[in-house]
């Protein structure tokens, strides 16, 4: 569990040390709606949305990266406090 106020430096500090392929899932707490984040290539992120839009964004550079976060944070955790999160692997 994290604080929503720390999504997106929690995400970008995990994905610094993950490898490619690697990911983290952060979920409400009710767990209804979801961001998905991986590291495709040693510069590249890959983001899935599922919640009150369904997207995938790819193709992404850091500094892209943090702007598509902290509105992602505001459209899909708009009154939440706390957030859960879990690592992943792309298949």
């Amino acid at each position: 569990m994290i604080n929503c106020d720390d999504f997106t430096a929690v995400v970008l500090e995990s994905l610094k040390n993950s490898q490619p392929g690697q990911g983290l899932e952060v979920r409400t707490y009710k767990g209804d709606r979801s961001v998905t984040v991986y590291k495709t290539a040693q510069g590249d992120y890959c983001v899935q949305e599922k919640g009150f839009i369904e997207a995938q964004y790819t193709g992404l550079s850091l500094d892209k990266l943090k702007k598509l976060l902290k509105t992602l944070k505001k459209r899909e955790f708009p009154r939440s406090n706390k957030l859960r999160t879990r690592t992943v692997e792309k298949n």
